[in-house]
């Protein structure tokens, strides 16, 4: 295994920050670190996280989130029509297998809401507190893509207890 003792920190960072967001090892050494080897590089994607990146909620979460454009949408709290759904995909999923899994929540959503429709052209990114937040306080009905570009429903967390202890998990 290559040796990543002379790697900086800062440059630890910035390994895994694109790492997190899609990069492949090449995009990574061809335009941000390019003093480094894909064997460096990929040993350093093999150890942990520096700490700037384990509280990042990508790593977190383990997957990035997004929204899509849709109409015809409720909330499932307050019943006003929603512009948009959420979803998260993982941190690495290939275009066949994301594309294969838009069309499945565009399905899956004509299923839950008869005449729904969702232009899975116009998609964005969206922070992961704020995704939960639409999904759990809100409302917005969510999916979870996988790299084969499966889907599965995001269920709303359970809200916390009274006084204030961890939510439980059925």
């Amino acid at each position: 295994m290559a040796r990543t003792d002379g790697v900086s920190d800062q440059d630890r960072h910035e390994i895994w920050d694109c790492w997190l967001d899609g990069c492949s090892v090449n995009y990574i050494r061809e335009y941000k670190v390019s003093e480094y080897s894909r064997d460096v590089l990929k040993a350093v994607l093999d150890e942990e996280p520096p700490e700037s990146i384990r509280t990042d909620d990508r790593y977190v979460h383990n997957g990035r989130f997004f929204w899509i454009a849709a109409s015809g949408v409720t909330s499932s709290v307050t019943g006003e029509e929603l512009a948009f759904v959420v979803a998260k995909m993982p941190n690495r999923i290939g275009n066949t297998a994301f594309s294969r899994g838009l069309k499945a929540i565009a399905r899956d959503l004509v299923g839950l809401y008869p005449g729904a429709r969702s232009d899975i052209h116009a998609i964005d990114a969206l922070e992961a507190r704020i995704a939960l937040r639409y999904v759990n306080e809100l409302g917005c009905p969510g999916w979870v893509l996988d790299a084969k570009g499966n889907i599965e429903r995001m269920v709303a967390a359970p809200a916390a207890e009274p006084d204030g202890g961890p939510a439980s998990r059925p």
